[in-house]
């Protein structure tokens, strides 16, 4: 599901909210970090050579209205890396270095 990962970032970043854990903060970048296609699963995962190739003949023939909704659902899909970058600044905001 969408929310899931959603859910569990924000479950995790609220369990070390100023607790400063380095190891957290980094978990939580790499979720930034990453590139999502359009489905929502990072790139380079699975056969999508042939996927990319046909989804890329599709969209020559896509109306502005399917397009609007992937981008919507891509949107959707991103809605854990949002709640990660909120969760750095709730990890680190009570760091003594981080303060300063």
């Amino acid at each position: 599901h969408k929310i899931s990962k959603f859910a569990v970032v924000v479950i995790e970043t609220c369990a070390y909210a100023g607790s400063g854990n380095v190891l957290q903060v980094q978990k939580l970048m790499h979720l930034c970090a990453e590139h999502l296609d359009a489905n929502g699963n990072r790139e380079g995962e699975g056969s999508e050579d042939k996927e990319a190739k046909d989804d890329e003949e599709k969209q020559e023939e896509v109306s502005e209205e399917e397009k609007e909704k992937k981008k919507q659902e891509a949107a959707l899909n991103a809605m854990h890396q949002s709640a990660a970058v909120i969760g750095i600044a709730l990890i680190t905001m009570n760091e003594s270095i981080g303060r300063e």
